[in-house]
Parts: C-alpha cells; sequence; structure tokens
C-alpha cells in the first residue's frame, strides 16, 4: 500500500543489508547460494530484464558465481514481474497500490502460478479483515517479535 510503501521498503533493505550469505555449513550465514552458477545467471537476466523494461533497482542485484544478492526492485502494477514472472531467487518486487485500487487485486489475481505470502505485524491477527485475504493461494500472518515492525 502507497502510504506505507516506502517505510517497508526501507526497513525491508536494511533488514536485508544484515543477511550474511555465505557457506549454508556454517551456522552464521543465513542465505546460501543457489543450486548452480546456471540457475544465478538465469535469475541476474531476470533481474536485468525487469530493470529493463522500466523497474527501479533499489538494493542488491548482483551476481557472485552462484550467489544472487538479496534484490530490492521498484516496478509498476503492470510490469511482467507483477503479472505473472516468477523469480526463484532472493527477489522482492516492490508493487505500489493505494486503498480501493480496483486494479489491485488484479495484480494479485493476474499470475497463473499459485500464491504465497507472510506478514509479520504487531497487530493482533483480529485486527485483520478476512476481506484483505487473496481469493486464491494460501498466506500466514506472524506476530512481529524482534523483526520489522
Amino acid at each position: 500500500q502507497n502510504t506505507v510503501r516506502a517505510e517497508f521498503t526501507e526497513k525491508l533493505i536494511e533488514a536485508l543489508k544484515n543477511v550474511k550469505i555465505g557457506d549454508p555449513a556454517d551456522p552464521e550465514t543465513a542465505m546460501g547460494c543457489l543450486v548452480s552458477e546456471k540457475a544465478a545467471k538465469n535469475i541476474e537476466a531476470e533481474i536485468n530484464k525487469v530493470v529493463a523494461d522500466g523497474g527501479k533497482l533499489l538494493y542488491g542485484g548482483s551476481r557472485h558465481g552462484a550467489f544472487i544478492e538479496p534484490t530490492v526492485i521498484e516496478v509498476s502494477k503492470d510490469s511482467e514481474v507483477a503479472k505473472d514472472l516468477e523469480i526463484f531467487g532472493p527477489v522482492f518486487p516492490i508493487i505500489g497500490f493505494d486503498s480501493g485500487d480496483p486494479d489491485a487485486p488484479e495484480v494479485q489475481g493476474d499470475s497463473p502460478a499459485s500464491h504465497k505470502g507472510s506478514l509479520q505485524d504487531n497487530r493482533s491477527p483480529s485486527s485483520h479483515s478476512p476481506s484483505d485475504a487473496p481469493d486464491e493461494g494460501t498466506g500466514s500472518l506472524f506476530p512481529a517479535e524482534g523483526g520489522m515492525h
């Protein structure tokens, strides 16, 4: 939602800056490499395509061998990544919308893939209306405990 987009994006980027990337055998590592360098190159190409199509790279986006940096890209609701491009890597597309925007549900529903998401929130679960839930897919709500809030 555009009223909180900037704050959310800032907190997301700050959290991603603290993600330790490295050897998954190291207990300090929070994010390892992809399955192969080829897979990382494919994700790198998808990131570059989103940016070439008008996405604004806000954080990350670089590949180092089989590693992809956590990446935040601001995109329009009309972009391919908002509609049906799934990037199977550490990529966070930020898609703004306004309350009452009649196109907002279309962005959520245009993907031919199933939807999965989670929300970390410091409000009680009862403060969320079931009408806010998507028509398809699954989701989880976690209370904020030391995370982004």
